[in-house]
Parts: C-alpha cells; sequence; structure tokens
C-alpha cells in the first residue's frame, strides 16, 4: 500500500497536462488516490513515513564521512512541513526522535531527549564532537535508555571514554566504538563495556579499541566486526574467545575479522562443528593463518544464503600446512565459494608480487568472494580443479599482474602454460617491469629479452590483454605481437585474435579507451 501514493504522484503531472482530454470522473478518481495515505491508520503511517527518511547509516560512517545525523534529522524535518497532518503526527511519535547527537547544540538534543519519550535512543557522537563531557553529560541521565552506542572518535584518551561505557546499560543492543588506536601506544587492560553485562547486545563493531574481552559473555550476537583488535597486549586475541562467541551466536549473519591478532588453540577435532545458518557474510582478512584455522574448523555455514567470502590470510608462521588448509579446513566451503562463483559471473585469477596465487570473483554489488593463502599458482589452480569444480583447462581466468618481482614473475609464467587457463590480462600502472618484459616474451614466444631463441606463444586461449595507463614502449609490444602470430608453422593451430585496449584517466575521472585488435596473416591455404 506504501508504494500506491508514490505511483499516483508520478502520474499527476501527465494528468493536468492532460486535463481537458481527461473525463471528470478518472480525474475525480485520481485525486481520490492521490489522498489516499491520509486514511491510512496513524501507527501505519508513521512506519510509512519512518521507512522514507535518510537511513541513519552508523556502520558504514567512517572517519572521513560526514556525520549522517544531521541529515537525518533534516529529512525528518522535511515530513514535518509537508502538511498539518504529517506536523502533528511525526511530532507525537517518540521513536523517530530518538536520535542524540555530540555535533549538535547541547539545546538541539535536550529537545530531542523530550520529544522521543521514552523509546530506546541512538547515542552518537564522532570526531566532529565539540565538547564530549558535555554531551555525555546530557545523555548519561538517559542511560536506561540507550539501544544503540556508536562513538567514532580517533586518537581520544581511552579514559575519556571509559568513564561513561563502565555501567551497565541494559537496553543496549548495538554498540560501535572506534577510537583508532591502531598506531598509538596504550596500557592498561582497555575498556570494561558496560561492566561486563553485555548479554544483549546483537550488533558489535570494534575499531582499534583495546576492550577486556569477556568471550563468555557475549551471546546471542548477529553481527560481531573486529578490526584491529588487541594486537598490542603481548597475546591478541584467543581463537578459542571467538570460537565459544560462535558456539553461543546461532543466529549470527556477519564475521568480520581485518587485522586482528588471532592466538592458534587446541582444537577438539571430537567435537560437533558449529553451524551458522543465518551467515550471510564470512570475512577474514590480515588475520594469522594458524589463528583463522581454528576458527574456521569449527564451524559450517548454509552456501546457498552466503553473499561474500572472503579469506585473504597472513601465512608467514612456519607450522602453517597450507595443504592441508585447503584439502580440510575449506572443505566445508568449497560449495560457498561454487556458489558465489555462479553469482558473480565467473573469477578471475590474481598474483601477488612474489607471484603467489590470488583467487577473487567478478565484484558485484551484492556478491564477492576472494582467497589468498600466500600458496603457489599450482596449488592454487588444482584445489579450484578438485574441491571448487573450477577446473583450469578451458575456463575463463583473467590474470592481473601488479608489482611483480622478477622471480615471482617466472615462477607463475611457468605455472601458467595450461592451455586454457589464461585467457585474460590486465597491467595496472603500478606493474613492475620484469612482470610486464616477461608477461611480453610469454606472449610472443621468445625465451628471454635476450634471446633468440623462440618457443610456442604461451596462454593460447588469451583472447584480450588490457593496459590501465602505462607508459608503453609500442615498438617492443609491437615485437612482442609479431613474434606471437607471425612465427608460427602451418601446422601449429591458429591463435584467436587478441584485443588490446588501453585505458586513459581523463580530468572528469572517467577512462578514455583505445582499441585495437592484432591477428595472424591468412595462410595462402586459406586465402
Amino acid at each position: 500500500m506504501a508504494s500506491e501514493p508514490l505511483r499516483t504522484q508520478h502520474v499527476v503531472p501527465r494528468n493536468i497536462e492532460n486535463r481537458f482530454t481527461t473525463p471528470a470522473s478518472q480525474q475525480s478518481t485520481d485525486r481520490r488516490s492521490l489522498f489516499m495515505i491520509q486514511s491510512l491508520p496513524h501507527e501505519l503511517l508513521a512506519i510509512v513515513l519512518h521507512m522514507s527518511l535518510l537511513p541513519l547509516d552508523l556502520d558504514g560512517h567512517t572517519f572521513w564521512s560526514p556525520d549522517p545525523c544531521p541529515k537525518y534529522l533534516a529529512s525528518l524535518h522535511s515530513l514535518r512541513i509537508v502538511c498539518a497532518a504529517w506536523r502533528d503526527l511525526v511530532d507525537g511519535t517518540p521513536y523517530l526522535w530518538n536520535v542524540v547527537c555530540a555535533a549538535l547544540p547541547v539545546a538541539v538534543n535536550s529537545a530531542l531527549l523530550a520529544k522521543s519519550g521514552q523509546s530506546h535512543v541512538v547515542v552518537h557522537a564522532s570526531e566532529e564532537a565539540p565538547t564530549l563531557d558535555e554531551f555525555m553529560g546530557l545523555v548519561i541521565r538517559h542511560r536506561s535508555r540507550w539501544g544503540t552506542i556508536a562513538l567514532q572518535l580517533p586518537n581520544r584518551d581511552i579514559g575519556s571514554v571509559a568513564r561513561y561505557l563502565a555501567d551497565p546499560a541494559p537496553q543496549v543492543q548495538k554498540i560501535t566504538l572506534s577510537l583508532g588506536l591502531e598506531n598509538a601506544p596504550w596500557t592498561g587492560l582497555g575498556l570494561n563495556l558496560l561492566g561486563g553485562l553485555v548479554q544483549n547486545i546483537r550488533d558489535l563493531d570494534i575499531y582499534a579499541t583495546p576492550i577486556q574481552w569477556l568471550s563468555n559473555a557475549f551471546a546471542g550476537l548477529r553481527s560481531l566486526k573486529l578490526t584491529f583488535i588487541e594486537t598490542r597486549t603481548g597475546g591478541g586475541l584467543p581463537a578459542q574467545s571467538i570460537v565459544d562467541i560462535l558456539a553461543c551466536s546461532p543466529t549470527l549473519e556477519t564475521l568480520e575479522l581485518f587485522g586482528t591478532e588471532v592466538i592458534p588453540t587446541p582444537i577438539d577435532t571430537g567435537s560437533p562443528r558449529t553451524h551458522l545458518p543465518l551467515l550471510t557474510s564470512l570475512r577474514l582478512q590480515l588475520v594469522s593463518a594458524m589463528g583463522a584455522d581454528c576458527i574456521l574448523r569449527r564451524i559450517t555455514v548454509e552456501p546457498k544464503i552466503m553473499t561474500r567470502l572472503e579469506i585473504r590470510l597472513n601465512p608467514d608462521e612456519a607450522d602453517f600446512d597450507a595443504s592441508r588448509f585447503l584439502s580440510e579446513t575449506l572443505a566445508p566451503f568449497a560449495s560457498a565459494y561454487q556458489q558465489l562463483n555462479k553469482r558473480c559471473n565467473g573469477s578471475k585469477l590474481a598474483l601477488d608480487q612474489i607471484g603467489k596465487f590470488i583467487w577473487t570473483g567478478d565484484y558485484e554489488e551484492r556478491y564477492f568472494f576472494t582467497l589468498n593463502l600466500g600458496i603457489e599458482v599450482p596449488s592454487g589452480i588444482s584445489w579450484l580443479e578438485q574441491a571448487v569444480g573450477v577446473e583450469g583447462p578451458g575456463v575463463l581466468l583473467p590474470l592481473y599482474l601488479d608489482g611483480l618481482t622478477t622471480e615471482g614473475a617466472a615462477q607463475a609464467f611457468s605455472a601458467l602454460q595450461g592451455p586454457g587457463v589464461v585467457t585474460e590480462i590486465s597491467v595496472y600502472s603500478g606493474s613492475s617491469r620484469p612482470g610486464l618484459d616477461m608477461m611480453l616474451d610469454a606472449i610472443s614466444g621468445r625465451a628471454g629479452p635476450h634471446s633468440d631463441l623462440t618457443t610456442s606463444p604461451a596462454f593460447p586461449a588469451l583472447h584480450t590483454i588490457t593496459l590501465f595507463n602505462w607508459a608503453w614502449n609500442l615498438e617492443k609490444f609491437e615485437k612482442a605481437l609479431k613474434g606471437r602470430f607471425f612465427n608460427r608453422t602451418a601446422m601449429e593451430p591458429p591463435l584467436p585474435d587478441l584485443l588490446i585496449k588501453i585505458l586513459y584517466p581523463t580530468s572528469l575521472g572517467s577512462k578514455a579507451q583505445q582499441e585495437f585488435r592484432a591477428s595472424a596473416p591468412l595462410r595462402r591455404s586459406e586465402r
């Protein structure tokens, strides 16, 4: 019913323009439908108006983005001035006013607290807060009404924040805490969240803020995001703490660990894994490989509902067994990777600076995945073929080169000689000269940059090369293309035409594109 008035509003200008040709009975019907929304019950109309407001996206609020609270209140004011009926409805609906923000004057926050009645309050303070003490001194008297706490205060003293979060707030269900202390020294045990009484919290997002970790206290979480947590406490965050939280949170939908030091703990292989049937987003990035292994070996997911699966680890530990990690730890997630590979309409193979294997999906707005374990290219391709069902030969896997060293490029290209593995090569402006030289040598069939020996050109299924803003030596590039197409014998199968795209950034932020196609000359028998 909420969308019907919107459709009517869109057709009103057309009806006015054609009012002399539209029957009077139809005009009357349109006028009645235009005001149908006014006949809704007040409770339902308030819900419709609430959904039409600009979203109060505190999850996406970062240190460099504008505070979303003033925009939310501005959109609320816009609804008030539509008509007297809407003004009275908005003023008489307390939960529409349940936001207090440190960036606003004290008088405005006082009025918001009064208008919000006894509804739960969103308490938000960002780096734009002029006087945190004055703001918190006002809202702390309403601690029993706190529903969401979002403090995003980079480089603030922990003590100035700790005293506001030390006492219980039983109605709090969401905490977003960002002090940005990943590069700042600190001592002590960290923040004591709500006196340890955190059983009612459903969404926890902590960024670069030391907290006193009480894993047994958290239960029933819906979202858990930890970024740069306890990396300088001399011990990090035990993997068992994460596992305990997951075991008590069967309704978890989001799990994200980024740059958080996770300490490996012994795994009881006899106990069953914790099944998380609602988990849609699993992201472990820049986490120790051994610690991530401990977590992943204790959980299972529903592949069909996964929207993001990103595993990007630091595999520097000497005891990390990449082969076992691929064959055992990731086995329950292979089906999820299969599903995401289909939803992303394909994937691509990338190489890090030393030529290690990276597999990532084509970016979609809703779906994305990646796997980066620092493993060799043959091991990665073998896992794709056997576990995930993405076969190397015949599969379109673009190859991304970015900053390859000489040794890394040599290892990678030697491992990618199979037919059909590489179909596209994309070279960014930051790519290193060794990687580019070896790529040109490989596609031309030359044995090396200083060698006159020729072999069969690599990447026989290659059909596209995309160059991003690179000062190319066109003479050298032309020589490589001639070597690819003109040095083949009549007994060798023909190679596909090669499309070369060169993208240049423009002043407007878009990219100008230049294309040309290279192909083999017709043989005498084909003319």
